[in-house]
Formats: structure tokens, sequence, C-alpha cells
């Protein structure tokens, strides 16, 4: 494993340092023991919502056990990791002793091991994306939004990655058969004031939309949809721990399937990856 001495292309600070501790612990793992670590993952060799034994929590297991009870019932309240990072600060128990970036830390990989185990009604389509990492959400089958941030390590050794963009899936049960303009900007608008297409860590601005209209949304599916592009600005970890503001352009997807409606969203730049294409998800 190693510590954190210099930081390239990044996004927020925070987000970078938890990525890169999973993804730095992750390999280390198979390092440590190549065929045990194929053994228990299996089919979940490439995945990134596979389960780790993080120090974390594993080297903390009562402010674990404490941090985990309190997730569990922010998450049956539909309560995301933005409002846990603020706002599960125990006052008594053995994690009101953490210090916050410990604390938030934790809550951090709480959140993605009991939400990879949580149920969608959609799943990656062809291709699994190996580079996208838990940035943050909360979900029931029913409902709830997920967001993920591309991350492709450039030298673990020297704590670099390359992050080329965030992607989000919104979805919720509804009576709706036709998806209209009014209802493609309301999913719109409820994403970005609920902070779930870009980090609230990277502290974005949003600027007026560019372009808004009809489109057919996905290669098998065929899907009436709306299409809009948005541009955002956001912070950057380049030279940890400086950071600068860089400017994206999100594209987002609005339709209906199978009695949900859906809100795909994803930088522009990551329409360059294969993974992330017009059937990279299944319904």
């Amino acid at each position: 494993m190693f510590a954190i001495v210099a930081v390239s292309f990044g996004f927020s600070k925070e987000e970078f340092r938890w990525v890169f501790f999973w993804r730095d612990y992750n390999g280390y793992l198979w390092h440590e023991n190549r065929a045990e670590y194929e053994a228990k993952y299996k089919d979940d060799f490439w995945s990134t919502d596979k389960i780790i034994p993080m120090p974390v929590l594993t080297e903390r297991p009562q402010s674990t056990a404490e941090l985990k009870e309190l997730v569990v019932q922010a998450m049956s309240e539909q309560k995301s990791l933005d409002w846990a990072l603020d706002s599960l600060k125990p006052a008594t128990g053995p994690a009101a002793s953490l210090a916050d970036s410990v604390r938030r830390e934790m809550l951090y990989v709480l959140y993605h091991d009991i939400l990879s185990q949580t149920k969608k009604p959609w799943s990656w389509g062809n291709e699994t994306p190996i580079n996208l990492f838990f940035s943050g959400g909360v979900w029931t089958y029913e409902g709830g939004w997920s967001r993920y941030a591309h991350v492709f390590p450039v030298c673990l050794e020297e704590a670099k990655m390359d992050f080329t963009g965030y992607f989000t899936a919104l979805w919720n049960k509804t009576a709706d058969t036709l998806m209209d303009s009014a209802l493609a900007m309301g999913m719109l608008q409820r994403a970005v004031k609920g902070n779930m297409l870009v980090n609230r860590l990277s502290n974005p601005r949003w600027g007026p939309i560019m372009s808004f209209g009809p489109c057919i949304y996905h290669v098998r599916y065929n899907l009436p949809a709306f299409k809009i592009e948005i541009p955002v600005e956001y912070d950057c970890c380049n030279d940890y721990p400086e950071v600068f503001r860089r400017l994206d352009t999100m594209i987002v997807i609005t339709c209906l399937k199978s009695g949900y409606e859906y809100l795909i969203a994803y930088s522009q730049r990551l329409t360059r990856l294969y993974s992330i294409q017009e059937d990279c998800l299944a319904f």
C-alpha cells in the first residue's frame, strides 16, 4: 500500500482519497494472494462494487458497528451519503471520538458496501465498466439514485489517477406512460438540486441549458426520450492539495421503461469510452 504524496488530475481532494485508498487496498489484496483473491471474488473480480475488508473499518470494529447501525437507519429513510457526511456524528459511543476525516471515510465505505448488495431494476449492459467507482447516492429497488466517478489509474505508486467524469443513474416507479418535456425538466431539476450529477464536494456551478429536445435512447430498446446538455464547472485536483476549476458538459437522458422513470447522466468526456455508450445499461 502507498501513501498519498501527489495527485494528478483528480476531482475533489476528499473523494480522490476515498477512491484511491479503496483501489490501492484492492490491488494490495490481489498482489498478496492472487489465487485466494480470484477464488473469493470470482465473477466480481473486476467489479468495483465488491466488498473488501477496508482497514478503516476492520481496525475500528466497535466504531464500525455503531456507524453501520446509523447508516442502515439513514438508508431506510432514503438519506444519501451527502446527508450522512454532515449529520451522522455520534455524540456518544465508540465513534464519538473519531477524527472527522476518519468518520467520513468510514461512512463512504459503509455506504459503498451496503448499497453494493442492494438490487436495482437495471444492470450494466454488454460490458461492466471497471473504472467506475461509487461516488454517492442511496436506493432501493423501487427508487433512488447512484453516482459513479470514472477514475483511471495512471500510476498508483505515485498516487496518480486520471478522473474522466461522472456517471449517474436515477430511477423511480411511476404510473406515467409518456416521457414529455415537463417530466424531463422536472427530473433534471431534482437531480441538480439534489447534487446527484456532480459531487457537491467539488462545488459544482451549473450554467444555462445548451440543448434540450426529444431523442431515441438505447440501441436495443429504442426508447422515446429527451436529451439535455448542460455545462457545469467544478473543482478538480491536479497537484495535491491544490485544486483548479474544470469545465465539463453533462449529457442527460430521461426515459420510461417497464414502469420506471429513468434519468441517465454522464460527462461528455465519457462518450469516448466503450463502457459508456447507449447500451451500457440493461433494464
